[in-house]
Order: C-alpha cells, then sequence, then structure tokens
C-alpha cells in the first residue's frame, strides 16, 4: 500500500514538473517569437473575454465563411484593439441599401480577410481609405475564415451583383488563394472539418474539361465558426488559450503535424512558413484560381474593373533574389491578355515595393497593417479612372 502510494505521489510530482517545464518552455518560445503561433494568453491582455476574433462569423451560405447580419465583437491580441461589425446583410461595411442610387462611383470590392480588415478597425482599412481620399463608395463584400476565389464568384453571383455599381475590385492574395478552394489540399490537411463534421463551404472541382464546384454532401451549416461555446472540447481550447502559454506550442505542433500530412501527399502543393505563392505555385491551382477569376469579370466585361495581386511577407522577403525569375503575376497577366479584357486594370503591388516593407504587416501578425492598407490605397489612386 505504501509503495503504491509513493509511486502515485512520484508521478503526480513528475506530471506537475512536466507541465510547469512545458508551461516555461512556451512562454520563452513564444516571447522569443520562435513558434508558430505566438499569442498572449488573454489573461495578460487588458481584457479578459475570450475570443479568436470568430465569434461574429458563421459558415452557412452558399459561398461558405461570411458574418453573422447586425453583430459586433472586440478582436485583441499583442499588436491590435479592434471593434468589428457587420452590416444588415453581414458585410464589414455600413448599411447597405439594394435600391439606393449612389452619387459617387461605386465599386464591389471583394477579397478574403486582408480586405475583410483583420486586425484592424474601420477607419483603417483599404475600404475607407480609398473612398475617403478618391470620393468612392466601395461596398465590401470581403470575408475572412478561408475565403477564396470560387467563394468570390459565388458571393457576387448570388448577393453583390444585385447591388448597382460601376466596377469590381478583386484583391487577389495568392498565398491563400490558390489553395482556397481545393478540396485534396483540406482534405489531405485536415482543415475540411469542424468538430469532426464537414465545414459548409465550397470545392472547387476539375471534371470532363470543365471547372465545376460542389459542397460536401454530409456538410452541415452553422452559426458557430470554428468552434461551438456549449461543447466541451471547446471549453477545454478557451481555457488552454485564455490561461496558458502551453496553447501555442499544442497549436504549432498539431499545425506541423497537419502540414506533414499535406507535404506527404499533396505533391509539393504544401505551403510551410517560408512559402513564397509568387515564385513557387502550382500551375494546376493557378488555373484553378483563374477560371473563376475570369468568371467574375466576363460578367462585367462593360465595367470599370481591377484585379490588385497582393503580395505576402515571403513573397516580400524573397523578391529581391527571385525578381527576375518567372512569377505569378507575369502569370495571371499573361492569362488575362489572352481574351478580350478591355476595362481590366491589373496592379501588381510588390512593383512597388517600399524599402521599409516589414512595416506593411501587423507587429503581431501577417496582415496587412493601417501602413500597408495605405500604401495599397496610394497605389490604386495611379490607376483610378
Amino acid at each position: 500500500m505504501s509503495q503504491n502510494y509513493t509511486i502515485k505521489k512520484i508521478s503526480m510530482y513528475f506530471i506537475l514538473f512536466f507541465i510547469l517545464f512545458f508551461e516555461l518552455f512556451s512562454f520563452i518560445s513564444s516571447k522569443l517569437n520562435l513558434l508558430i503561433f505566438n499569442n498572449t494568453p488573454k489573461m495578460y491582455l487588458r481584457a479578459s473575454t475570450f475570443n479568436l476574433g470568430v465569434e461574429w462569423r458563421d459558415e452557412k451560405n452558399i459561398w461558405g465563411a461570411w458574418h453573422k447580419i447586425n453583430f459586433q465583437q472586440n478582436h485583441q491580441s499583442d499588436c491590435y484593439d479592434v471593434i468589428y461589425k457587420s452590416n444588415n446583410i453581414g458585410a464589414r461595411d455600413n448599411e447597405f441599401n439594394i435600391n439606393e442610387k449612389k452619387n459617387k462611383k461605386t465599386f464591389i470590392l471583394l477579397g478574403d480577410s486582408m480586405m475583410e480588415g483583420f486586425g484592424l478597425n474601420k477607419n483603417e482599412m483599404f475600404e475607407d481609405i480609398v473612398e475617403k481620399e478618391n470620393n468612392l463608395n466601395l461596398l465590401n463584400f470581403a470575408s475572412g475564415g478561408d475565403f477564396g476565389p470560387l467563394q468570390y464568384y459565388l458571393i457576387y453571383q448570388n448577393m453583390a451583383k444585385n447591388y448597382k455599381h460601376d466596377g469590381i475590385i478583386l484583391v487577389y492574395f495568392p498565398q491563400n488563394d490558390l489553395t482556397d478552394n481545393n478540396y485534396e489540399v483540406w482534405k489531405n490537411n485536415g482543415w475540411n472539418k469542424f468538430n469532426d463534421s464537414e465545414r459548409y463551404r465550397p470545392y472547387s472541382v476539375y471534371k470532363k474539361n470543365e471547372y465545376n464546384y460542389f459542397i460536401p454532401v454530409d456538410a452541415k451549416k452553422t452559426n458557430n465558426f470554428q468552434y461551438n461555446p456549449t461543447e466541451k472540447k471547446s471549453q477545454i481550447i478557451k481555457f488552454l488559450i485564455n490561461y496558458t502559454w502551453s496553447a501555442n506550442s499544442f497549436r504549432s505542433l498539431l499545425y506541423l503535424y497537419r502540414s506533414l500530412n499535406e507535404k506527404n501527399s499533396t505533391n509539393n502543393i504544401y505551403k510551410n512558413n517560408t512559402y513564397s505563392s509568387f515564385y513557387d505555385f502550382n500551375d494546376n491551382l493557378l488555373n484553378e484560381n483563374v477560371y473563376w477569376i475570369k468568371s467574375i469579370f466576363k460578367e462585367s466585361k462593360k465595367l470599370e474593373n481591377y484585379l490588385i495581386i497582393l503580395p505576402s511577407k515571403n513573397d516580400m522577403l524573397t523578391h529581391n533574389n527571385l525578381k527576375n525569375q518567372n512569377n505569378i503575376a507575369k502569370e495571371l497577366m499573361n492569362k488575362f491578355e489572352s481574351e478580350t479584357y478591355n476595362n481590366l486594370n491589373i496592379i501588381n503591388l510588390i512593383d512597388y515595393l517600399p524599402d521599409n516593407y516589414e512595416k506593411i504587416f501587423l507587429k503581431c501578425d501577417d496582415h496587412y497593417s493601417f501602413y500597408g492598407n495605405k500604401w495599397m490605397s496610394n497605389i490604386f489612386k495611379k490607376y483610378i479612372k
């Protein structure tokens, strides 16, 4: 009896020591930015309310991720403390009126979390800056939550095109957009599911020499994006992120595990955190993207359209050494020049890279900062008619 008690006691001490050691290791690694995720636990931030910036999202429309209608939430991290607010149709913008006659030139804005303004307040976003500096009106239909070119097409077809507009501004971010709608990639890395259920989102498919799309037959529409606050699993995740540095290590290890599986099974489609989409892209994935982007612009040929190609931090890091090589922007321009798009203006932002390009990104995240959005708007101003 005494021996068993001693063994149990030693085991408990060992487990306690391991937990403390792992927490200390995670703290040091996070502070030195050695992990893939280096977030400060919410208990050490000014606000203690748990959020991942996803509470305002749902996934129940044909285009997948979107925002709950008339919803507001705070999103806080190490380098930002912002408010997200959606309007009467779920867009991050002011109220939309489908019958309203605009007294200024109006554009539909399509894109992912970069244009949605992840980590930014409304007045820091590209949309808001462009509107104020150019006397334009931009209807923002951009969304985060793994949003790609097929989804740009679907939200345009099913919602955005019903609003009167003079043109489209589509902001293409190859780093994510190349794979956002490819089911093979998503299934292999396990991100096609939330809580063991297929996500309700569209995937592109190429059959019989044509592109189409599908939503998995057993996909479930959901009002809660990524986690359900009533489930025990989600409550554990909430606790770990709120109160421990170890959550960063767990999330980083899970990311690496999934990435390894993806790398072994998708023949160089894998994107690690040094991957540059500008100089290392898969042709089939690019053709898939181009098809859906062209589908949008074919429908709006008579309008004033803009395609902005957005580089990632890794694209900028590798640009000086690789800028004389072929890149995804050149490929895109060639593909659009092969057909008639008279009113399409293509803007490759990497051609305007400033010396201090690190400022383009948030200090704790790879999304564009206010400086980055201002930089984008200044370049766009040179092209606007």
